[in-house]
């Protein structure tokens, strides 16, 4: 009997681990060591709280292996799911979220794990009966059923150990991201995504030094002062600058931004510093680097250690709006924004009667020709001067809609991986449409004798023409380089700004143009039109920095990133993560990448990356710091029961 017992013992064990560990990577074994091991640590565990269970009754076994196994299910399965559209699993941080998940939806056609998530749940099932069939009949002391718990429970914590030391580094580089390489996606749940870098204040200082001006205001006409001008920023929805005629694509895609661009300032290298839209409004209304892997700063309740333009301008007298064409619940915008300045707010779905299936309706909300109509009606409504910041949304992955106008390409009988990218085109081209509708009705208004108009993007998607054959390097400067045109009431001409620059260049430009006071050592960016030392951009993907400065590009290399918005992680064995900042390759550009322009390996340049990564984890330190006593206070995510009853207050 003793031997059947154990050989029985051995089966449950087995099955533990093929349930929990061996099905955890998309219903496959983890093919990465320590990924692996954090699967079989949370079958240990699951199993020690299984096997404790036991030692108290058969009932309570019962009901705790049904309802932990059916967690465990649950999450396994929600993370899968997560990942199939953000490319990361999620944790307990991200359960605001929940709230858009019926947006999110819309860009999932079909779930693609379903064959693994089946036979995932049958072998979970198989555990279940086996677990309590098998110790409803086996004989087992309280006392040895405790001595397994916890010898289990000691060999699961081990295995947690070894994986967090594993990724230790990636902590203290604030790359950390939870990633299916590393862990299983229970154990990814149950961690919090924080940082533990050291003071960075250097590496921030490094950046900031490099914007020391040489030349003020060289690349603005003289003659040309500041005046409190209205400010009207249009944020274009995934609008890469790889479609544009004015940056070079010949296809003809974008004919209204193309003459719109012909009197004003054209920057021609402009960059996103992110691969998401509220971290991006973030580097354009706050010159921030918004966190890199973690969830944005918008999504934590209370004050921030912020000073942002709309705050800036609203203390000069300026009246101040938000407009999007979504919720305002989306990112957390309906709180975040008044708290950095913005007055008057307009989140279109959420107006009474709003029919989100009707005709004006595009993707993810208000079309982008009747939004932008709505943006011109309110704001020639406003008390003058004004600051408007308005954000697009027709353009926005998967693309594939209905549109209202011709679009150039037609997706019958496409492929599914050249679908994507056609579909692209067509909402660039759509989304260009609608400006240039816009852009005429302003023309023919008050408001462009009085107002400074600023067209730029968020972000771009990782999809690409099947022809062009790109390697990663080109991709990412495709990925990243967005549209940048100033419009300037008092300037008739056209001049092109070479100067490499980013989104967190934006609010000293502007703040500048119109005279506004602020403190600029707190900006980290520099002003447009300042030739400044060193200029230099620094992109975040999700775990991943790159740099970017005049004739050279850095980024990391052994990292993987994948999906529409790129999620990164680095390398995968404990001497790859341990050597992060090493894992890095230079390069020098010969000419515009988006012209045919060449790059060329340097070697010896890593130091980039590494400020980069500092820098970045020095701003989203400040932004939780206490001004009073200069501690950093740990920012505390909202939570469900906060969200419902802050909800039920409006």
């Amino acid at each position: 009997m003793g031997r059947l017992y154990f050989f029985g013992d051995l089966i449950l064990v087995a099955a533990a681990i093929s349930a929990l560990a061996l099905t955890a990577y998309f219903g496959f074994p983890n093919p990465v060591p320590v990924g692996l091991g954090s699967s079989v640590a949370v079958a240990a565990i699951v199993l020690a709280v299984l096997v404790f269970a036991r030692s108290l009754s058969i009932r309570i076994a019962s009901v705790v292996g049904f309802l932990l196994l059916s967690f465990c299910f649950f999450i396994t399965v929600a993370n899968w799911w997560h990942y199939q559209y953000f490319q990361v699993f999620f944790n307990y941080e991200f359960l605001p979220f929940a709230r858009d998940s019926g947006d999110v939806l819309k860009a999932l056609p079909a779930f693609s794990y379903k064959k693994e998530a089946a036979y995932t749940g049958i072998t979970y099932l198989f555990l279940f009966v086996f677990y309590a069939g098998w110790f409803k009949w086996r004989e087992l002391s309280p006392f040895r059923a405790r001595i397994g718990a916890i010898s289990l429970l000691l060999a699961g914590l081990g295995l947690l150990y070894w994986v967090d030391s594993v990724i230790a580094d990636l902590r203290k580089a604030n790359a950390f991201t939870l990633s299916p390489y590393y862990l299983h996606p229970v154990h990814a749940f149950m961690i919090p995504l924080d940082s533990k870098s050291a003071d960075t204040l250097s590496d921030w200082s490094y950046f900031k030094k490099r914007n020391r001006v040489l030349a003020e205001q060289e690349y603005f006409p003289v003659g040309l002062d500041s005046k409190p001008y209205n400010i009207l920023v249009i944020t274009m929805e995934s609008f890469r600058a790889s479609f544009l005629g004015a940056y070079g694509q010949r296809k003809g895609l974008t004919p209204n931004f193309d003459r719109i661009s012909q009197r004003g300032f054209l920057f021609r290298n402009f960059y996103a510093n992110t691969n998401y839209t509220v971290k991006g409004e973030n580097a354009i209304i706050c010159g921030i680097f918004d966190h890199n892997a973690k969830i944005s700063i918008a999504e934590y309740p209370g004050e921030k250690n912020l000073e942002c333009m709309a705050s800036a301008l609203k203390a000069k007298g300026y009246e101040t709006l938000y407009m999007h064409a979504n919720y305002g619940r989306f990112y957390n915008r309906k709180y975040f924004m008044p708290q950095q300045g913005f007055r008057h707010l307009y989140f279109h779905a959420d107006k009474p009667g709003v029919n989100r299936a009707s005709d004006d309706n595009i993707g993810w909300g208000l079309a982008d020709a009747e939004f932008f109509k709505l943006a011109l009606d309110k704001v020639s409504q406003m008390e003058v001067p004004f600051y408007a910041h308005l954000l697009s949304i027709s353009n926005h992955y998967p693309f594939d809609y209905d549109w209202p106008v011709d679009v150039p390409n037609s997706l019958e009988g496409v492929r599914d991986e050249e679908r994507v990218y056609l579909a692209y085109e067509n909402a660039i081209f759509y989304s260009d449409y609608a400006l240039g509708v816009f852009w005429k009705e302003f023309e023919s208004s008050q408001l462009f004798e009085n107002t400074i108009v600023v067209i730029t993007a968020d972000h771009g998607v990782w999809s690409f023409a099947a022809n062009e054959g790109l390697d990663e390097t080109y991709k990412d400067e495709e990925f990243f380089r967005m549209p940048l045109f100033i419009y300037h009431p008092e300037f008739e001409g056209y001049r092109e700004v070479d100067q490499v620059s980013s989104q967190v260049d934006l609010p000293v430009t502007l703040m500048n143009l119109v005279g506004a006071e602020f403190d600029a050592e707190r900006f980290l960016g520099k002003d447009l039109f300042d030739r400044v030392e060193a200029p230099w951009a620094v992109l975040m993907k999700g775990g991943q920095i790159s740099f970017r400065e005049a004739g050279r590009l850095c980024l990391p290399v052994n990292t993987d990133c994948a999906g529409a918005y790129q999620s990164c992680w680095a390398g995968t064995s404990a001497a790859d993560v341990s050597d992060f900042f090493g894992m890095s390759q230079c390069y020098e550009i010969d000419g515009d990448l988006l012209r045919g322009g060449k790059v060329m390996p340097v070697e010896g340049q890593n130091k980039f990356i590494d400020k980069a990564f500092g820098m970045v984890a020095y701003e989203n330190r400040r932004v939780f710091e206490n001004a009073e006593d200069s501690e950093l206070v740990a920012p505390v995510h909202l939570s469900l029961r906060q969200l419902f009853k802050e909800v039920e207050k409006d």
